[in-house]
């Protein structure tokens, strides 16, 4: 954690010279994470309201940082303060382009999804009665395998 912490602090030195704000309020967030894992709470929500207020209309990253608050919330023993975090980050996140269900896998992916063919080229045919298949197994010339 102590690494990482120098290593986020070069990042946000670097963001800050840019004038990046978002780039600055992700630190922010990586930082409230790390505050959370060491049961600073405290600080991890003041770095996320920050990080709130920083990304503006960047939805999915101020739905994924509400969720850190919402978790925050909970590990704090204060679930009544987790719900509203929770609905305002699912509202937050139904933007056009970058939805909250951005963060949740599919349960059951649509195979439309997929942008491989069903069976690939390579497989062979399925063994069926009556359906005769070729030998993809040669013999050598060479002898016999070792």
């Amino acid at each position: 954690p102590d690494q990482a912490r120098a290593h986020l602090d070069q990042a946000a030195a670097v963001f800050q010279s840019l004038a990046h704000p978002t780039g600055i309020a992700r630190v922010r967030m990586t930082l409230a994470e790390i505050a959370i894992a060491r049961g600073e709470s405290a600080l991890a929500e003041e770095l996320l309201l920050s990080a709130i207020e920083m990304m503006g209309d960047r939805h999915a990253d101020v739905a994924l940082a509400r969720l850190h608050l919402a978790t925050l919330a909970l590990l704090t023993g204060r679930p009544e303060d987790a719900e509203p975090q929770i609905a305002q980050g699912i509202a937050t996140g139904a933007g056009p382009e970058e939805s909250l269900a951005a963060f949740i896998p599919a349960r059951s992916p649509v195979a439309a999804d997929s942008v491989y063919p069903s069976t690939p080229v390579i497989c062979p045919a399925k063994n069926r009665p009556g359906r005769a298949r070729a030998c993809s197994v040669a013999s050598s010339t060479v002898g016999a395998l070792m």
